[in-house]
């Protein structure tokens, strides 16, 4: 059997653990406990040569806006399909057909939340879009 023994993987374990012979492909620094880079933090070390500030989403805020552009194109469109003005959605029912026609296609094309979609719409909260969805 070639295979590793258990006091290999022991031994391997100890050397890891120990920071032995694990450097940052970056410049040969050596690495330190939990993926930290000459006392930096792995993450911060790659957002800054992406260009990116550290956040919990690096990019976020640019993909939620086109987003929420193409969720409004949408609805635009689909205003336009029927002849509707932005009033037109504020004096129809919560549970008007076509508005729920509208937030199903919103829901299956897009990634905005029930609670976008039921603000933009008109209908009420997320709760009511949810449960018409679930009716249709």
């Amino acid at each position: 059997m070639g295979g590793m023994t258990r006091r290999d993987g022991d031994d391997w374990r100890k050397r890891w653990r120990s920071g032995a012979g694990r450097t940052s492909l970056a410049n040969g620094r050596r690495c330190g406990e939990g993926g930290i880079w000459a006392g930096r933090n792995l993450k911060e070390e790659l957002l800054e040569r992406r260009g990116a500030g550290v956040g919990r989403h690096p990019g976020g805020e640019a993909k939620r806006e086109t987003d929420e552009q193409k969720a409004e194109r949408l609805v635009v469109d689909q205003l336009a399909k029927r002849r509707w003005g932005e009033g037109e959605l504020e004096k129809r029912r919560k549970t008007d057909a076509l508005k729920v026609k509208m937030a199903a296609r919103l829901r299956a094309e897009t990634v905005m939340t029930l609670d976008w979609i039921a603000r933009r719409l008109h209908m009420g909260c997320r709760h009511t879009v949810a449960n018409c969805l679930k009716r249709r």
